[in-house]
């Protein structure tokens, strides 16, 4: 909830131990004229509201380099 009755679902939540919260989008669909006019609405309200917690990986044919930098990361603990 970023305002009150204002909630913002991102793809994955991370809990990380010492206690932060990241939030992952992964971007599937830019090409898609609606999908890219939300995205950018999104982004906005993590800027504002949840500045340095958003994660994002784009989509391709495989697991984009990044996207396994975070899971790796993850897997060390932070």
């Amino acid at each position: 909830e970023y305002k009150p009755g204002k909630k913002i679902n991102p793809d994955f939540t991370i809990f990380l131990n010492d206690g932060r919260e990241l939030y992952w989008e992964h971007i599937g669909m830019l090409g898609n004229e609606q999908y890219s006019d939300d995205w950018s609405e999104k982004m906005d309200i993590y800027e504002e509201y949840f500045p340095g917690q958003l994660l994002k990986t784009y989509e391709s044919g495989a697991i984009s380099s990044d996207a396994e930098k975070i899971i790796n990361k993850i897997k060390m603990g932070g």
